[in-house]
């Protein structure tokens, strides 16, 4: 099964191309069919597959647009052309798919990279594939943008304990960020031959940890 939708996303069935694929989810079944979500850049699918060998795109959703249309509005910009968004990763929540995502204004000089959370529906609207995004949350995360850095900038992941769950965690390699209440964190620091072990409660919401 997986080897087929391998080829799906990589072989003849697809146009060759440079974009990245950020992440494929297990979605559990939806009418006895198994469900992947697929982020790969700014496009998010829905897949359904069926043993022993059949599966098919049932939603696309372009998020680009509307994820670039978000940031400028609540950065107070009314120039979306000049936004340039990431979509970074994607986890599966009870009400739909929850993105991490960055953006900078391209247009002003020495930009800020902005991060925030979003959620998008993972059903058709009427037929209708969804053109907006159901909630989005700017984080108290944010770090000028230079070209040099961007692979370090970009390299968040998002974590959540389980689709109900409110709680989610983001991380670096260097950073871990909390994003509910007053939640207890555990991790580990690594440096060398030594390990320590952390136990962090955090009081407010996106608090910023370092590790080192």
């Amino acid at each position: 099964m997986f080897a087929r939708v391998s080829s799906l996303f990589f072989g003849s069935q697809r146009p060759q191309s440079s974009s990245t694929l950020q992440r494929v989810l297990a979605g559990g079944e939806e009418d006895g069919q198994g469900v992947l979500i697929v982020l790969e850049e700014d496009v998010l699918q829905k897949w359904l597959i069926t043993e022993p060998g059949s599966e098919k795109v049932v939603l696309e959703i372009q998020l680009g647009i509307m994820v670039k249309k978000q940031f400028a509005k609540e950065l107070g910009s009314s120039a979306v052309d000049s936004m340039k968004a990431w979509m970074l990763d994607v986890q599966i929540v009870s009400d739909g798919a929850l993105l991490l995502v960055a953006a900078i204004n391209s247009a002003v000089p020495n930009p800020i990279l902005h991060y925030a959370l979003a959620t998008v529906p993972l059903s058709s609207i009427g037929g209708a594939v969804p053109d907006q995004l159901k909630s989005f949350k700017m984080l108290s995360l944010s770090a000028r943008y230079q070209i040099f850095e961007e692979e370090s900038l970009l390299d968040y992941h998002l974590l959540l304990s389980a689709p109900s769950n409110i709680t989610c965690h983001i991380y670096s390699r260097k950073t871990v960020i909390c994003c509910s209440g007053k939640i207890k964190c555990i991790f580990f620091y690594f440096k060398g031959n030594l390990c320590s072990l952390f136990f962090i409660t955090y009081p407010q919401q996106f608090t910023f940890v370092p590790l080192f």
